[in-house]
């Protein structure tokens, strides 16, 4: 593992930090009451390299937004900005820029710790400044997240968490998400639609065979997996202003994401008549967007 790694746990769970790397997540493990530990979310390698990025990591922070800002261009109060373009070759500017620079340290405990991040680097109107608080409880980690607009205008503004899991065969998802954004090829919405049968979670599914990168609408913020191989199921309970979803599972992928988040894909540019819907907020300055998201280890 790289350097400045940080490690919090108590009897049950341990949790792995690495704050230069875009305010991440390494690992969280569970010690079951044999002494075996199992991952709850997808760990990074031991031999994580110099040039590793949080996408190979366990969880990222989403500051100021969630996904992709099509063509890297707001509109937003009447004015359009140009935002960088953060992943090439993709044309759009994803997930907004805390994920890609360091986090300091604040306060901590043996079992909680605070980082935080500041930014002006996407430029006008992104002024803002972002914590994550991070506590362990007996059986659960809760991460409470925080945006604040530091800047003299109002800003549009998002959050949310990046978690990736293992994809053993026959992992399954149960998740009530009754609505989706289907996308073009560069994957921005297009359409909503009624969930199709092939990405329906309401009743437990099976994620094998499941190919999906797709925002989902409607969820009633709670969502559980189970893996085949391993006794206890993680479930994930999020704050109401996280009512979007994005689940990615690639073809032939060992892992996926599910993205608990508080704005729908390139909301931002659908305009203000559409924000309450995709749960886009309007910060005034000093204004805050809070939010929490909770991972709890149940026995299956």
């Amino acid at each position: 593992m790289t350097g400045g790694e940080i490690r919090l746990s108590n009897k049950a769970l341990s949790l792995g930090l690495l704050p230069d790397l875009g305010g991440s997540v390494s690992r969280l493990d569970l010690t079951h009451p044999g002494g075996d530990t199992q991952a709850l979310l997808r760990a990074a390698p031991d031999d994580l390299p110099r040039d590793a990025s949080p996408l190979d990591l366990a969880c990222f922070p989403l500051f100021p937004f969630s996904n992709r800002i099509a063509g890297a261009n707001l509109r937003f109060d009447g004015e359009v900005f140009a935002l960088p373009v953060n992943f090439p070759p993709e044309p759009h500017c994803l997930h907004g820029d805390a994920w890609q620079h360091p986090w300091s340290v604040g306060e901590r405990t043996e079992t909680s710790i605070t980082l935080t991040y500041g930014s002006r680097r996407l430029g006008q109107p992104f002024d803002y400044a972002a914590s994550q608080r991070f506590t362990l409880g007996e059986s659960h980690l809760r991460v409470d997240l925080s945006l604040t607009n530091m800047g003299e205008r109002s800003m549009p503004a998002g959050t949310g968490l990046h978690a990736y899991y293992d994809k053993p065969p026959n992992t399954r998802l149960t998740a009530n998400l009754p609505g989706v954004w289907l996308s073009d090829d560069r994957l921005i919405p297009t359409e909503h639609t009624a969930v199709p049968p092939e990405w329906d979670f309401r009743g437990g599914k099976s994620l094998d065979g499941v190919v999906v990168d797709s925002n989902f609408t409607g969820w009633d913020r709670a969502a559980r997996i189970d893996w085949p191989d391993r006794p206890f199921a993680l479930e994930i309970a999020a704050t109401r202003n996280l009512g979007n979803t994005v689940i990615f599972s690639p073809p032939g992928g060992d892992f996926f994401c599910f993205e608990p988040v508080s704005n729908a894909n390139d909301a931002f540019n659908r305009g203000p008549e559409t924000y309450a819907r995709d749960g886009v907020v309007v910060l005034e300055p000093g204004e805050s967007l809070e939010a929490s998201v909770t991972f709890t280890a149940v026995p299956r």
